[in-house]
């Protein structure tokens, strides 16, 4: 089973959508987080389940209905170590500075 690490702009990342979903939708903003958290959970023991992006890069696809986020990550398979790297919304225009 592989690690999973967010790195630090993961982490500003997923803050940022906390605090978005906190003012815009607090009655849902929880249990949207913790979809968000199980579906990285789910890279421990599949870190090849994401659709390649280019290079090492992989993009998991968190399904929330109709919308949802992607989940930039490296997968370093010597070390089984999952790596994500950054954390945004499918609408967002691209991942800045990765």
């Amino acid at each position: 089973m592989a690690q999973v690490v967010l790195s630090a702009r993961a982490l500003e990342d997923i803050e940022r959508l906390r605090e978005f979903l906190l003012q815009t939708a607090p009655e849902v903003a929880e249990s949207l987080m913790a979809s968000v958290f199980d579906a990285l959970a789910v890279l421990d023991a599949h870190p090849r389940i994401g659709r390649r992006k280019s290079g090492e890069l992989r993009e998991l696809v968190i399904g929330q209905g109709r919308t949802g986020y992607l989940a930039l990550y490296v997968y370093d398979e010597i070390r089984e170590i999952v790596r994500v790297l950054r954390l945004r919304h499918q609408r967002d225009a691209g991942y800045k500075d990765c």
